[in-house]
């Protein structure tokens, strides 16, 4: 039976919560209403497609260059396309012109890619199509005064389920090769989704590597892992393509992989079918994966890996050559070192004669950040002697991620045409001289602006260094020029993701539409801070692997941001003493989430308010609800006594440095070639030690008394959507001013465009509200 004493507790909490009934108006902050209000004058800066226009694809025909031009106002859509004369008659233009494709008009086929086929011609992705675009003659030059039209043709539609689009044979314009891989087809049963132990890192059922021909149509010719992409092809005669294979399909931070590669040059000679032909293993134990890239003629190979086992994350990844004889069935199984320990924004292939050294000499493009400034630099790779470094060091440097060459009238290499970007100057293409770089002589480069948008260049950025205990620390400061800041604006501190990123110094960071974008905020009369914590790349090994056992530490990278404040607020010539806690907010996104929940946390009295995008509270439950151990076993340092003991793991994705990959024939494994124990690491213990929660912000949850937005996608599979829910209803049950976005459909990250605008409306009115502009 129930008596009245069994009652009184539940009358009581009644009586706590108010009556239900009539209800009290629901008062929120303006960021958590449906639709959140902020000036007209500022939203036009949320558009997620006001964007800046950068330089994205280049190809060189004859005397001119085609650019692929990505954002920007709409003068060169619907194609994107951009012509700019570089002929000898009348000089290089000091503008591009609109390349406007015939009977092409809609927007859904803008192009995406580009590929050179012959002197007056190249191949573009428009849509779901390849055409072939033919150059009018232009006798020299075109006339500017007019737009440039081109003629097209489709080459042919790719299937369903093809990526990692690339083009071979490009020097025989009339017999082009597109490799393509095709993903296998995803299982349709209706039933309940069965997952299998070790599932996520299985390279079966295979993906296949496909071949189009103009005459013998599309074909398949090998079988290849299932995880398989990024497929790059060499422009020449021989045909050799590379790719990457992900160790894992659930995402790792430490992004674990191999290379691969095949001579497709047999093809002509009849090989039509898979079996025929297999993939050959270029690496073992890559660890972290970057890009590649392929000489003309094959004979050189550019990997990106860091070959670590026990730091994949953290360590730089170096650039390694592989030279592949021309007259051998596989590359050779030496590695030389480009670069080693410094980050690689990108990397290029130039035309053998422009190291002025030999015949069997290949030059390519660097470019590495020096902390956060790029530099570009020059080096010869021949196949019998290791690279070296030629010429100077570019005054501009290659920041774009294609290149083109452009021959001068005797057939030879006259000049490489690139984008560049610079904090000072939005990006803009250029073009110089091969010889003049290669023989140590001037520079000069040939510079024309693209078409931005108004109001792009009213921003500044600022590289400022300060000391934290006996470390150097580097950081950004931006603001709006036009108008002038207020010299008392609040600061937002933006906690980058990763950590293990690096950060180009570019003005279009404070301008265009970024992952995290905030010029929507400078707009609105805030500054923006942005601390290279530990952890950044950009900076050597030491520096990124700073914040291993140190994660959100007061010693390590959290007290570098608020070693930063302080410097700010002591020493910077015009925020000296406007730094105070009520006019000071931080957010992030990922890591830049969990280190703006650790800071409202750990340093309570240094900031007035936060957002915390798809961060996270519990290292060890986020790394076995999203299934990726490298993250805490290489960031989180286990007792000695905890660590010691071996466990059995699975082989390497290939027995020999270099050998044949064949899913349909799998090794036996016997001798040295069974499963090799491993050490224990963080993640194999249990139960979790105190130890290993020290970073953890789940257990100072309670600690956090300024409001707190929260927003996460709901299918985020690196840091799932749980770690802010839980966050959410603490801050809630303590009464914090908080809330909760969650972004139906949306991973790790925002990619719709309306969430996007979404976003950045609801976080500048909780700003607003929380630390307004005066």
């Amino acid at each position: 039976s129930i008596t009245k004493e069994h009652l009184l507790p539940s009358v009581t909490m009644m009586d706590e919560l108010g009556p239900l009934w009539p209800a009290e108006p629901h008062v929120v902050s303006d960021a958590l209403r449906p639709e959140a209000p902020i000036s007209p004058a500022v939203d036009g800066w949320t558009l997620p497609d006001l964007t800046v226009a950068t330089v994205q694809d280049v190809v060189c025909c004859d005397d001119v260059a085609v650019l692929l031009i990505k954002g920007g106002v709409d003068t060169f859509k619907p194609s994107n396309l951009a012509i700019w004369h570089l002929g000898e008659s009348k000089g290089i233009a000091h503008s591009l012109k609109p390349l406007v494709l015939q009977s092409f008009s809609n927007e859904a086929l803008q192009c995406s890619k580009l590929w050179p086929l012959g002197p007056r011609s190249f191949a573009a992705h428009c849509g779901v199509s390849v055409w072939r675009v033919d150059l009018p003659e232009s006798n020299g030059e075109f006339d500017f005064d007019q737009q440039v039209v081109a003629s097209i043709s489709q080459l042919f539609m790719p299937p369903p389920g093809v990526h990692s689009l690339a083009c071979s044979s490009l020097k025989s314009e009339s017999h082009p090769y597109f490799a393509m891989f095709i993903k296998p087809p995803s299982a349709t049963a209706s039933g309940p989704i069965v997952i299998s132990p070790g599932q996520s890192m299985q390279q079966l059922p295979a993906a296949r590597l496909c071949v189009w021909q103009p005459l013998s149509g599309l074909r398949p010719v090998a079988d290849v892992p299932r995880l398989s992409e990024q497929l790059v092809a060499s422009p020449g005669d021989r045909h050799i393509c590379v790719w990457r294979v992900m160790r894992n399909e659930v995402p790792e931070e430490a992004e674990r992989g191999e290379f691969m590669a095949m001579n497709l040059s047999s093809l002509g000679d009849g090989a039509s079918s898979t079996g025929a032909m297999q993939p050959i293993c270029l690496t073992r134990g890559a660890g972290r994966v970057g890009e590649a890239a392929v000489s003309d003629n094959g004979e050189h190979i550019l990997l990106q890996a860091n070959f670590s086992k026990d730091k994949p994350i953290t360590t730089h990844m170096s650039l390694v050559l592989i030279v592949w004889p021309l007259d051998a069935d596989v590359p050779s199984t030496e590695k030389r070192n480009l670069m080693v320990g410094q980050h690689i924004h990108c990397f290029h292939f130039w035309p053998s004669s422009a190291s002025n050294e030999g015949d069997d000499e290949v030059a390519l493009a660097v470019t590495k950040l020096v902390g956060v400034d790029a530099e570009t630099s020059l080096w010869a790779c021949s196949p019998h002697a290791s690279p070296k470094q030629i010429g100077s060091t570019l005054h501009t440097p290659i920041t774009s991620h294609s290149l083109g060459i452009l021959a001068a009238h005797d057939g030879q290499p006259a000049m490489a045409v690139f984008g560049s970007e610079s904090p000072d100057v939005l990006p803009r293409a250029c073009c110089l001289h091969l010889d003049a770089v290669t023989s140590g002589g001037s520079t000069s480069v040939k510079q024309v602006e693209l078409q931005q948008p108004d109001g792009m260049a009213n921003f500044s950025m600022e590289k400022v260094i300060y000391m934290h205990g006996d470390q150097e620390v580097t950081a950004l400061l931006f603001e709006r020029t036009t108008p002038a800041c207020p010299e008392n604006a609040p600061l937002l501190v933006h906690a980058h993701g990763g950590p293990a990123i690096g950060a180009l110094r570019s003005l279009r960071a404070a301008c265009d539409h970024t992952r995290y974008p905030f010029r929507h905020y400078l707009v609105a009369g805030y500054r923006v801070f942005q601390p290279m914590f530990r952890g950044t790349l950009g900076f050597g090994d030491a520096w990124a692997q700073a914040n291993i056992g140190q994660q959100g530490s007061l010693q390590g990278d959290l007290g570098d941001i608020l070693a930063g404040l302080d410097w700010l607020n002591s020493s910077h010539p015009r925020l000296k003493g406007t730094i105070e806690k009520s006019r000071t907010g931080i957010w992030g996104g990922s890591y830049g989430g969990y280190m703006t929940l650790r800071a409202l946390s750990a340093a309570p009295d240094r900031f007035g308010a936060g957002v915390a995008q798809y961060g996270f509270v519990h290292n060890r439950w986020m790394t076995y609800e999203g299934g990726d151990f490298t993250w805490e076993d290489e960031y989180l340092i286990p007792p000695p006594e905890m660590g010691e003991g071996e466990i059995p793991v699975d082989g390497s994705l290939s027995k020999d440095t270099v050998g044949i990959y064949n899913p349909n024939q799998p090794r036996e494994r016997s001798g040295s070639d069974q499963p090799q124990p491993r050490k224990r690491s963080a993640s194999d213990v249990w139960p979790l030690p105190r130890e290993l929660e020290a970073s953890d912000v789940f257990n100072g949850l309670h600690h956090i008394c300024v409001p707190l937005l929260l927003m996460h996608g709901e299918k985020d599979d690196i840091c799932p959507l749980s770690q802010s829910q839980v966050a959410f209803h603490m801050l809630e049950k303590q009464g914090v001013p908080t809330g909760l976005i969650i972004y139906p459909g949306e991973g790790h990250g925002f990619d719709e465009p309306a969430h996007q605008q979404d976003r950045d409306r609801r976080m500048l009115a909780w700003w607003s509200k929380y630390i307004p502009c005066n």
